[in-house]
């Protein structure tokens, strides 16, 4: 429970810090700012695994790590880890897909689906419900997982896990 608490304080803060701090571009879309601040990594190993994950679906960016820690900080096991992440932004809701990756490298899952509405995590995928404490995207957002959105980011994970 201080866990979940802990949270969503956090999630709340770094809300309120990412409002304070949005920049006046005269209402720029959220696609592009997100595509242009994620981390950078190799060159020769990050162009294939993005190029993959615009093939499954070009609404597709890597996720930024706000993101990634905001569904991290839900994970029962905290030895797994949340690689191959990628975001679709649909107006104030993100479809966040990662594996869930053990210790060993293996998966524990290839491919689980969270939405967040500000940085508040649901959990949208079986995988993503057994994995993480977060409640049911269903029963909170009324968004299943036959969702295209949900169908779409998890197929950008998969191909992320092909390259």
């Amino acid at each position: 429970m201080k866990r979940t608490i802990a949270a969503i304080a956090i999630a709340a803060s770094a809300l309120a810090l990412g409002a304070c701090s949005s920049s006046d571009d005269g209402g720029a879309d959220s696609t592009s700012t997100t595509a242009s601040a994620a981390p950078s990594t190799s060159t020769a190993a990050a162009a294939p695994a993005a190029a993959a994950a615009r093939e499954a679906d070009p609404r597709c960016v890597a996720a930024e790590e706000q993101y990634t820690l905001a569904v991290a900080n839900g994970l029962n096991d905290k030895s797994l880890t949340l690689e191959n992440a990628q975001v679709i932004v649909d107006g104030d809701l993100v479809f966040y897909g990662a594996s869930t990756v053990r210790p060993d490298g293996k998966f524990e899952n290839r491919s689980d689906v969270w939405v967040l509405k500000g940085l508040m995590p649901t959990s949208s995928t079986g995988g993503a419900s057994s994995t993480t404490e977060w409640p049911k995207t269903s029963a909170l957002l009324k968004i299943t997982p036959a969702d295209e959105r949900v169908q779409a980011v998890d197929a950008c994970v998969v191909a992320q896990t092909r390259s």
